[in-house]
């Protein structure tokens, strides 16, 4: 038996083929276009689609000879990325992105309703990077596209509906819908005072649950065995932190791609009342995860590449120049801090007006003092969001790190 793992990023869509063993024995990847503008941060879905299949088939037929066939299938995504869909699952517009801004003024609207305070205290919060939020938004500024909408759902449940024909999601990735785990539903009275049904969400099952069966059509374009099957996992940053071990209380884990998430296991379900961390539930019953994602990780590399070194941004060495050029200098040289809120922040600051600042510049800061600031402030936003984990009274044994940020031995070192 082989397992198909199918990873769609802010960044890359990826296909990992393992073995029953757990050892890779397969992969692909492609790069993912994503557009920012004012706020409105997107991505088409239909490059998702059209780079999953690519991905797919290209792993499947690099399976070795010997290899067994791949008899189950998941998907795993960024969570709380918009996609309106139509009567017949079909994409209406681009994505709106996790960290897209544009419903600030909604999800104060929510924070005020008589409904949403009923789920307050369950440890939900009402933020710009939400689900009905985004959807409030469209209702009132895209009212003619609106009206055609059939269904809402995360890049997950729709990929889902795209390889198996059903609409589904789990428990932990509906909470960006404000799912309630304690009563298995979505709050009927906030989607009624919002004019929505939950016939409009996803179905949710639990993790590990069969979806469906992928579509024979597509077992064939694709290289699949027919009848394999599409299995619920949850959505990336909660799937990375439980593969990375984090399996009794005091576990941490650093999972840093283009936004870095950090949690730690808790065998209590600690609810912030300041609204900085979640808490959702762990895969080890009695037990949940704390913390939260910020806006920016890897991403912050990637923007430094293109202002600081746009004359090699394409060479191959470009990120041993990077390290290189932030090790010449000292920790925080002259002073120079920087904060990394390119596209505001979420936890634990969550704030979408926050803007990036260099701060402490002085006439004999050069290019390496920028690129050491910039590398520092992952540290600091992580370190941020440890306090918090801390000052709730959650003390963390050991850290480990995943992501394509951790391949930086320096930003290790440093944080």
């Amino acid at each position: 038996m082989a397992i198909l793992v199918l990873n769609v990023g802010l960044k890359n869509v990826r296909s990992i083929i393992f073995a029953n063993d757990g050892r890779q024995i397969a992969s692909a990847t492609r790069g993912l276009n994503t557009s920012y503008e004012q706020g409105f941060v997107e991505q088409n879905p239909a490059d998702w689609v059209r780079l999953s299949e690519e991905v797919i088939k290209e792993s499947i037929s690099e399976l070795p000879t010997d290899a067994e066939s791949v008899n189950f299938f998941t998907i795993t995504t960024s969570a709380s990325c918009l996609v309106a869909l139509d009567a017949e699952m079909q994409p209406l517009m681009n994505s709106i992105l996790v960290f897209d801004s544009r419903a600030q003024k909604e999800a104060l609207y929510i924070d005020e309703l008589s409904e949403f305070q009923k789920i307050k205290n369950k440890g939900f919060k009402s933020s710009a990077d939400l689900m009905l939020p985004k959807i409030l938004w469209l209702q009132r500024n895209k009212p003619d596209l609106y009206e055609k909408c059939c269904y809402f759902s995360n890049i997950s449940d729709y990929l889902y509906s795209h390889f198996t024909g059903v609409l589904a999601s789990d428990p932990i990735t509906s909470m960006k819908f404000y799912y309630l785990n304690d009563a298995k539903s979505y709050p009927i009275g906030l989607l009624s005072e919002l004019h929505l049904s939950e016939e409009m969400l996803p179905s949710v099952m639990s993790c590990g649950a069969e979806v469906e069966k992928i579509l024979p059509s597509l077992c064939e374009r694709l290289g699949l065995q027919v009848g394999c099957v599409a299995a619920l996992s949850t959505y990336d940053a909660i799937a990375a932190t439980i593969g990375n071990g984090a399996l009794k209380a005091g576990d941490a884990v650093d999972i840093s791609g283009t936004v870095t998430s950090f949690r730690v296991v808790s065998d209590n379900h600690l609810l912030d009342k300041k609204d900085r961390l979640y808490s959702v539930p762990h895969i080890v019953e009695n037990q949940w995860l704390l913390g939260g994602s910020n806006n920016q990780g890897g991403g912050i590399i990637e923007w430094a590449k293109k202002a600081f070194y746009s004359e090699i941004e394409e060479d191959p060495s470009i990120y041993s120049v990077i390290e290189s050029e932030a090790r010449s200098v000292g920790a925080c040289e002259d002073g120079l801090i920087f904060i990394p809120h390119l596209l505001g922040e979420r936890a634990p600051v969550w704030n979408t007006d926050s803007r990036g600042v260099f701060f402490g510049l002085t006439p004999t800061h050069v290019r390496p003092n920028f690129t050491r600031a910039i590398l520092e402030s992952l540290a600091f936003s992580v370190y941020h969001s440890i306090e918090t984990i801390n000052e709730l009274g959650v003390e963390i044994s050991g850290v480990s790190v995943s992501g394509g940020l951790s391949q930086f031995d320096l930003v290790n070192q440093i944080k």
